[in-house]
């Protein structure tokens, strides 16, 4: 197989020394916590930052842009309530969030981007 399509062998979701022990728990270990909320905390500067910037955001932001612009609400607002949105759509699939999902919902990845 071509080195290209290696990926495609993958079977299993690699365990690093900040996995928690399952998915989809609600309790992780404090190393698991602490990482994701230092991604999240990333995740939303980088995309404040591209949206202070101008130069182009990821599809979830341009949709908030527009329900922003069109429902006069602030960015940060809108990003909240479309991830609630997804997060309630949940609710017939019958799945149960884990805390990443929780915390991805909360405005803490867009606490820099309620100003804009």
């Amino acid at each position: 197989m071509p080195i290209t399509f290696k990926f495609l062998t993958v079977k299993s979701v690699p365990r690093l020394w900040w996995s928690a022990p399952r998915a989809l728990t609600v309790r992780p270990p404090f190393r698991s916590f602490l990482g994701l909320v230092f991604g999240l905390i990333l995740f939303g500067l980088g995309e404040a930052l591209l949206v202070a910037a101008g130069i182009g955001v990821s599809p979830w932001t341009v949709l908030a842009e527009g329900i922003a612009k069109t429902a006069d609400l602030s960015l940060g607002i809108t990003t909240f309530l479309i991830s609630l949105s997804v997060l309630i759509l949940w609710i017939p699939l019958r799945q149960t969030p884990g805390l990443g999902t929780l915390l991805n919902v909360w405005p803490l990845d867009s606490t820099s981007s309620v100003i804009f």
